[in-house]
């Protein structure tokens, strides 16, 4: 469980630091982001959630599972599925106003755009804590 809640803490600081600090072309908040609430509810989360796992309560690690799972899904509808399957017109034009001219390590094709690193990197840590987490509410389960 103690992987988990640094998995989840990683996670969060990731989140908290690409969302509030200008990175720029790592992402671009220059022309809005996320709503503030938002991000302060997942900071606040991902503490929360970082010290329920470190004392090992296995409800926490159950809800970092359905929680990590639900953030997964939604990214992936939002950057995956677009990328394998084609965006809709307008995906296609808020990913030109705001991620066009960040850092991408795969390419695009025409009508489906490419994550950013920025989120690259967010996915696979969302999958890394999932699969912590996942393995720490497995291992509680058979003691």
């Amino acid at each position: 469980m103690k992987l988990a809640a640094v998995c989840i803490f990683l996670l969060g600081a990731y989140y908290q630091l690409t969302q509030w600090a200008d990175l720029f072309p790592w992402n671009n908040i220059r022309d809005g982001g996320q709503p503030v609430l938002l991000i302060a509810v997942i900071g606040v989360l991902s503490v929360v959630l970082a010290v329920i796992l470190w004392l090992g309560w296995k409800e926490g690690a159950f809800a970092a599972v359905m929680g990590l799972g639900v953030w997964g899904w939604f990214e992936f509808q939002q950057w995956w599925a677009p990328w394998f399957g084609g965006a809709t017109p307008e995906w296609t034009r808020q990913y030109e106003a705001r991620f066009a001219d960040t850092v991408h390590w795969i390419g695009a094709s025409e009508g489906s755009p490419s994550p950013d690193a920025n989120h690259i990197v967010l996915h696979v840590l969302i999958a890394v804590a999932l699969f912590a987490s996942l393995s720490g509410l497995v291992a509680r389960r058979s003691i």
